[in-house]
């Protein structure tokens, strides 16, 4: 693995993150965005989301976009933290000083529940209200070989390197984002696995490229009138639309909106499908392969588990299966994409 998750709420929906507040505080927002249609805005006292990270890794490097239109300091409070294996404990966070400026913190659990927080690292830049910045931290819990770096929009701000975790070494197993007022997008994870996507994420946006077309294969049965990408590209998802098989390695492909002109090489293509299997048939073992068709070969993913509910599956590419190389803007603007029914 390499990129672990991403995210620009661009199937305008809050079900692409594993969790978000009871309290109605958070809602996908199309008014103040970064890239693409849509952001995540947070606003009220336990305004908060969370991404759950599987794997029991102890390092990673997370980006997101933020934009305040409140205020630093008490309002801001803690914009990032993270938690580890051993009771769900925060073991550290990111928040920002009446003057904008960051500040990164460790914490320990003396009596295993309440927290003692350190301030490990201050930053130089002063943000703005009402601003966009691109956030990169480098996370790596460990007793004593930790390590926490950010960069805001790509220059290093300030850095730690010590304790970073009351175990070594430590797990980092979700990171939450809470704030009392901001907007956040284009969220990317990476760890440190592969060759590919291992490292500083580099500012990056995320975008979602749409089916437009039929592609040249189309073994699915569509729920409506119409083609088969008709069925899958609404935004958000609609559950009266799908297509379904009851075979076995049936592939549908589809045609793809092409990149935005501002993009250059892309970093990761990911599979998306918004798909269930159904218990009360023969498929109820089922799983779903993605495929890409870049050039003359159909790559399949590795098989996907299925929910029995309406779930985001998804499978980074961190690079092309045809020239085990970087993805191109050409390649991707001339791809086909889909799904294949599995065992």
């Amino acid at each position: 693995m390499a990129n672990v998750f991403m995210t620009g709420f661009e199937w305008g929906t809050k079900y692409e993150v594993s969790w978000w507040d009871a309290w109605g505080m958070c809602a996908i927002d199309a008014t103040n965005v970064r890239s693409g249609n849509y952001s995540m805005k947070l606003y009220g006292a336990y305004a908060a989301f969370s991404q759950s990270l599987a794997g029991g890794k102890n390092e990673y490097y997370v980006q997101f976009a933020y934009n305040t239109d409140g205020a630093f300091g008490s309002l801001g409070g803690s914009i990032l933290n993270w938690y580890g294996s051993y009771g769900n404990r925060r073991i550290g966070y990111l928040n920002f000083s009446d003057t904008g400026q960051a500040r990164l913190y460790t914490v320990t659990h003396p009596d295993g529940l309440n927290e003692n927080s350190v301030l490990r690292a201050v930053g130089l830049k002063r943000l703005r209200t009402n601003a966009w910045y691109v956030l990169e931290l480098h996370i790596k819990a460990d007793q004593n070989f930790g390590a926490l770096a950010l960069r805001i929009d790509g220059t290093p701000d300030c850095d730690f390197a010590g304790a970073t975790s009351e175990y070594s070494p430590g797990t980092i197993d979700a990171m939450t984002w809470a704030h009392w007022s901001c907007y956040i997008d284009d969220i990317v994870i990476n760890d440190t696995l592969g060759d590919f996507n291992n490292s500083w994420p580099g500012c990056l946006k995320v975008v979602l490229l749409r089916p437009n077309d039929d592609g040249g294969s189309s073994q699915w049965t569509k729920s409506i009138e119409g083609h088969n990408y008709d069925c899958v590209n609404e935004v958000p998802y609609d559950t009266s639309q799908y297509v379904y098989t009851y075979g076995l390695d049936q592939l549908d492909l589809y045609g793809l909106q092409d990149l935005p002109e501002e993009a250059a090489d892309v970093m990761v293509v990911r599979g998306d499908a918004w798909a269930f299997k159904d218990s009360g048939s023969e498929a109820q073992n089922r799983k779903l392969a993605f495929s890409v068709q870049a050039g003359m070969t159909i790559n399949d993913s590795p098989d996907q588990n299925l929910a029995l509910s309406y779930d985001l599956v998804k499978y980074p590419f961190d690079f092309s299966p045809d020239t085990n190389a970087i993805w191109t803007k050409e390649e991707v603007n001339n791809i086909q994409a889909g799904i294949k029914s599995r065992a």
